[in-house]
This record gives C-alpha cells, structure tokens and sequence, in this order.
C-alpha cells in the first residue's frame, strides 16, 4: 500500500516536471536522426511515467488509442444524432 503511494507521488512529480520542461517536440531514433513526435498533443505528458520505471511511450501510446476510439465513438453518434433529427 505504501509502494503505490509513492510510486503515485512519484509519477506526478515526474509529470509536473516534465510538463513544465518544456519538452523536445521531437524525439531521437537510435541512428540519431530526429523524428516527429507521434500521438496527440494532450498526452505527450505521459511519457514521463518513464522516469518512474514504467514504459512511457506504450502508455501513451495506449491512452492515445483509447482516446481515438472515443473520438470516433462520438462522431457516429453525432452522425446518429444529426441522421434522426434531420428526417
């Protein structure tokens, strides 16, 4: 109980720091050329959990999907919405 208390305090300090690090808008492949970084904006804060022990980039890159498919969710549905109110 106590490991995950800090391990929480932990990722939200790593979080903080990263986010106001004004971070590198790109990221370095092993042959050091330089990449875009890839996933939504709004989550680029998550890959800080690395610093933590944790693998940052996977789990952006699965909230990134989640968010996606909710994203895409919610565009049906407005379809949905604007498709019964329009007959």
């Amino acid at each position: 109980m106590c490991e995950m208390k800090i391990t929480i305090i932990a990722l939200s300090f790593a979080l903080i720091f990263m986010s106001g690090c004004g971070a590198d808008k790109s990221m370095t492949s092993d042959s050091g050329t330089t990449q875009p970084d890839a996933g939504r904006s709004d989550t680029r804060a998550i890959e800080a959990a690395s610093a933590v022990g944790y693998n940052g980039s996977a789990m952006r890159r699965s909230v990134d999907k989640a968010l996606n498919q909710n994203d895409a969710r919610n565009a049906e549905q407005q379809k949905a919405i604007e498709q019964a109110a329009g007959k």
